[in-house]
């Protein structure tokens, strides 16, 4: 899993506590506003231009807490992305794409939810920062890297335990690579 859900949800919370009541407030008084804007009110020497403001306040504030919203309905969505990775190495175009929003502002977000503890067990690739890099569990870089030479082309290749690969090379397929760090080979 690599959405923290509980902090998911606390976020989520705060938001949608400020959303409803800021959100239904807006609705009444754009729905006021407007029966004062046809006459079907009479105004009562009320200024329309001070209660124009305030609703576009309310209506800016809608705005904002709906995205945020969005936003961390959004980690949900990435963490079932990255669950479905086999070698632990995710194109960010790729997510990018499944997503539906450019590369730079998901760097951005994604950074962001990091940062803010939403997402865990992942990072951005320091090597390539065009790749996502999944945790496998393990404290040590010893335990989470192993280098092996290809049986076919013989290249050397740096592959994340606990993960399925393919040489970069020639195509050839590491999937004995649990096998050969035990010393079962």
């Amino acid at each position: 899993m690599y959405q923290n859900k509980k902090k998911k949800w606390i976020y989520l919370g705060v938001y949608l506590a400020c959303f409803i009541p800021i959100g239904f407030n807006f609705i009444i008084m754009m729905f006021t506003l407007l029966l004062y804007a046809t006459n079907q009110i009479p105004s009562n020497h009320m200024d329309l231009s001070a209660v124009s403001i305030v609703v576009s306040l309310f209506g800016f504030l809608t705005f904002i807490l709906f995205f945020q919203i969005r936003k961390y309905l959004r980690v949900g969505k990435i963490s079932r992305y990255l669950e479905m990775d086999d070698d632990g190495l995710i194109a960010i175009s790729d997510i990018a794409h499944f997503l539906k929003m450019g590369q730079k502002k998901f760097v951005s977000e994604f950074l962001y939810y990091i940062g803010k503890g939403v997402l865990i067990n992942c990072m951005i690739f320091q090597e390539d920062p065009t790749y996502i890099l999944l945790d496998n569990g393990k404290e040590k870089i010893s335990e989470k890297y192993v280098v092996l030479h290809c049986r076919q082309c013989g290249a050397p290749s740096t592959l994340r335990i606990g993960f399925e690969h393919q040489c970069k090379y020639c195509g050839a397929n590491f999937s004995e690579l649990n096998r050969d760090i035990n010393g079962m080979d």
